[in-house]
C-alpha cells in the first residue's frame, strides 16, 4: 500500500503546481486520508488551546519565580525597567515594557500579569500550525502539530507572567518569515519583512538572537547555492545589519546592565548547562544527556534522561533529513542550536538545564520529532525499506541536495515543503502514535483541574493575604514599613532569591488600598482604630537591629505600642515533605498618645 502527499510551492516566474499525489489503495487512503488529517489536526488545536485556557482561567497563586521579576512591575516605571532588576532578574526591555503597559491599564493582578503570555501562546499554537503546513504533510505533520499542542512546556508557560512563551512567538515568527521566503523563491520583500522584524523581536526576546542567526545562515547557504547575483545578496545584508543594529540597542540599553549585575550569579546557577568545552573528552557524553533531558522536554520529559523519547525521534528526523540530502531545510532547523550552544560555550546562555531556556527551538524540535516519529512508525511495522520515507523538500537544499526525478519538481526556485509515507501504519499503531499525545494533553487538564498551584506554599501564601489585607482594613489603618514607609532593615532581600518578592506582590493585588493606589487616612487613628505596622522578615538576609530599635523608639515616642503579633510563613519543598525555610511578618499595633501627631512619616518628622 503506498500514500504520498507533496505540496509544490511557488515559484518567482511560474505559478504554484498542483499537489502531487502519489496514488494508493483505497483502504490506505481512507486510513489517513487529507480529510481525516484535518480532522485529527483541529482536534489537537483543540485540545492545545483548551489546556491553555484552563491553566490560564484557573488562576494559579503567583509562585516565587514569576514574582521575582514581577515585582519590579510595582513602582517601576519603563525607563527604570531599563536598569538592573531586582531578585536576580533578566528580561528583555520590550518584553517588560509590554507587561508594564497591561498592569497599567489592566491593575496589578495574575491575570493582567499573565495576559500577554497567554496570548502569545494561544497565538503560537495556531502560527505553529501554519509553520507545519508548509514544510510537512501526511502523518509527520499530525504528529508535529499533535507535540507542539499539547506539550507541557507550552501549556505551562501558556499562563506563567515570564518571558518564556513571548520567546516561542517570537522564534515562530521569524521562522514563518524564513519559510515564506524560501517557499516564494526567494522574494526578497520576505527578507526585507525579515529586517523589520528582527530589531522587534530581539527587543522582546533574547533568544530571538539565536533563531535569526540560524536564519542568516540558512539564507546564506541557500544563495551561495544558487550563485545568486549581488542584488540577491541586498536583503539578506539588510536582515543582517538589522539584526545586528537591534542586539547592539538593546544591549547598550538594557542587557549590558542586567549582564553586568547578574552574569557571575547566572554563570554559577547554571554552570552545568554550559558545555565542558576544557575537557573535550566530556563533551560527547554532556551532549547525548542534555539533548535527551530538559532541552528536549516535547511533549513531557526532564532531566536525566527523561526525555529519551523525544531524543530518539528528533534524531530519527534529523537522519532522514541528512539521508534526503536535504541540507538547507536541515540547516534552518538546527542552526539555531548551534547558534545557542556558541553562547553557552562562551557561557552566556544556558544550553539545557531547564526547558524554559529551549522554548525558541520547540518549532525544530517538534518539527523533527514529527518526522522521526513516522520513521520509527514504518519500523516498528517491520516494513521500512530505503523508499519508504519520503522528503522533507526537494530542489532547496545547499549543494549536494537530491534530485527528483518529477519533471514538475525541476522547476527553477520551486521547494516541495512536504513529506511523504508510502506505507500508512495499521489501524491499531496509527491510534497508538496519535493516542499517547492525547493523553499527554488530558493529563496537563487534569492535572491543572486538580492541583490547580505551583506549590501550596503559594496557595498559603495568598490564602494569608486576601485573608489579611481585606480584613486588617476594617480593624484599623495598615502600613507596610517597605512599601509605605519606606523603611527597609534587609536591604539586600531584592538582591536574593528571597520570598519578600511574594509578599510584595500579593499584597500589591490584595491589600484594597494598596491596589488603589490611595494613601493611609492617618488622621482617623483612634484607640478602636489603632495604627497596624507590618514587617516581612526573612531569615535568610542580613537584619539591620539597631535601624529597627531606632525606628521602633521614633513610633513610641509618638504613639503608644499596644500590642505586636508575629505570623509564620513556612515554605516547604514541591512534595510538602520538607520545611525550607521559615520567614515571618511582624505586626505592632499603636494608638495615638494624648495631643501626638496624627500623622507619622518615614523620616520621624512631624507634620501637622
Amino acid at each position: 500500500m503506498t500514500f504520498a502527499t507533496a505540496d509544490l510551492v511557488r515559484s518567482v516566474e511560474a505559478p504554484l503546481p498542483a499537489d502531487l499525489a502519489v496514488a494508493g489503495h483505497s483502504a490506505a487512503e481512507g486510513l489517513l486520508s487529507p480529510e481525516r488529517q484535518r480532522r485529527l489536526i483541529g482536534w489537537f488545536l483543540a485540545l492545545g488551546a483548551l489546556a491553555r485556557c484552563v491553566r490560564y482561567f484557573l488562576n494559579f497563586p503567583l509562585w516565587e519565580d514569576e514574582c521575582f521579576l514581577c515585582v519590579n512591575f510595582i513602582d517601576r516605571g519603563y525607563r527604570e525597567l531599563l536598569e538592573p532588576l531586582q531578585y536576580h532578574q533578566v528580561a528583555p526591555p520590550l518584553f517588560l515594557w509590554v507587561e508594564l503597559s497591561v498592569v497599567k491599564l489592566l491593575g496589578f493582578s495574575e491575570w493582567s500579569l499573565r495576559l500577554f503570555p497567554f496570548l502569545c501562546s494561544l497565538a503560537s499554537l495556531f502560527l505553529f500550525r501554519h509553520l507545519a503546513g508548509r514544510m510537512v504533510r501526511g502523518l509527520a505533520l499530525v504528529l508535529a502539530v499533535a507535540t507542539f499542542s499539547v506539550a507541557y512546556p507550552g501549556i505551562r508557560y501558556a499562563a506563567e507572567a515570564k518571558q518564556y512563551a513571548s520567546d516561542l512567538f517570537v522564534s515562530l515568527a521569524l521562522l514563518s518569515l524564513a519559510v515564506a521566503w524560501r517557499r516564494s523563491g526567494n522574494r526578497s520583500r520576505w527578507l526585507w519583512g525579515l529586517s523589520a522584524c528582527a530589531p522587534i523581536a530581539v527587543g522582546l526576546s533574547y533568544p530571538a538572537t539565536f533563531v535569526a542567526g540560524g536564519i542568516s545562515l540558512f539564507a546564506a547557504a541557500v544563495l551561495v547555492r544558487q550563485r545568486a547575483a549581488w542584488r540577491e545578496w541586498l536583503p539578506w545584508a539588510g536582515f543582517n545589519a538589522a539584526l545586528l543594529a537591534g542586539f547592539a540597542a538593546v544591549f547598550l540599553v538594557a542587557a549590558k546592565g542586567q549582564s553586568h549585575a547578574e552574569l557571575d550569579f547566572m554563570n554559577q546557577f547554571w554552570r552545568e548547562a554550559f558545555p565542558p568545552w576544557r575537557t573535550p573528552l566530556r563533551l560527547p557524553g554532556w551532549l547525548l544527556v542534555t539533548h535527551a533531558s530538559d532541552l528536549l522536554a516535547y511533549p513531557a520529559g526532564g532531566a536525566r534522561g527523561a526525555s529519551a523519547l523525544t531524543f530518539l525521534g528528533f534524531a530519527a528526523g534529523i537522519g532522514l533529513l541528512a539521508r534526503r540530502r536535504q541540507w538547507a531545510w536541515l540547516l534552518l532547523a538546527l542552526a539555531p542550536f548551534a547558534v545557542h550552544l556558541a553562547a553557552a560555550a562562551l557561557e552566556r546562555y544556558p544550553y539545557g538545564g531547564h526547558v524554559k531556556f529551549s522554548q525558541h527551538l520547540a518549532p525544530s524540535i517538534c518539527l523533527l520529532a514529527g518526522l522521526g516519529g513516522t520513521v520509527w512508525v514504518g519500523l516498528l511495522r517491520g516494513r521500512a525499506t530505503s523508499d519508504e520515507f519520503g522528503m522533507w523538500s526537494s530542489e532547496c537544499g545547499v549543494a549536494g541536495g537530491s534530485p527528483t526525478s518529477h519533471s514538475a519538481l525541476r522547476t527553477p526556485h520551486s521547494a516541495l515543503a512536504s513529506f511523504e509515507t508510502r506505507h500508512i501504519p495499521s489501524r491499531a499503531l496509527l491510534a497508538g502514535t496519535l493516542l499517547l499525545p492525547a493523553v499527554v494533553g488530558a493529563a496537563s487538564i487534569a492535572r491543572d483541574v486538580w492541583r490547580p498551584y505551583k506549590t501550596q506554599s503559594d496557595v498559603r501564601a495568598r490564602a494569608f493575604a486576601r485573608w489579611f489585607w481585606f480584613n486588617a482594613q476594617s480593624e484599623g489603618e495598615v502600613l507596610c514599613l517597605k512599601t509605605d514607609l519606606d523603611r527597609d532593615f534587609s536591604p539586600d532581600a531584592d538582591r536574593r532569591l528571597s520570598w519578600t518578592a511574594m509578599y510584595l506582590c500579593n499584597q500589591r493585588i490584595y491589600s484594597p488600598r494598596h491596589r488603589a493606589g490611595a494613601p493611609p487616612r492617618l488622621a482617623d487613628l483612634s484607640p478602636s482604630r489603632p495604627l497596624r505596622c507590618v514587617l516581612y522578615r526573612d531569615p535568610k538576609c542580613d537584619f539591620d537591629e539597631q535601624a529597627f530599635a531606632d525606628w521602633l523608639a521614633e513610633q513610641q515616642a509618638r504613639y503608644e505600642l499596644v500590642g505586636s503579633e508575629t505570623y509564620p510563613f513556612p515554605r516547604y519543598d514541591k512534595r510538602e515533605e520538607r520545611i525550607v525555610t521559615v520567614d515571618y511578618l511582624d505586626e505592632f499595633k499603636f494608638v495615638p498618645r494624648e495631643r501626638s501627631p496624627s500623622k507619622i512619616s518615614a523620616a520621624g518628622d512631624d507634620r501637622s
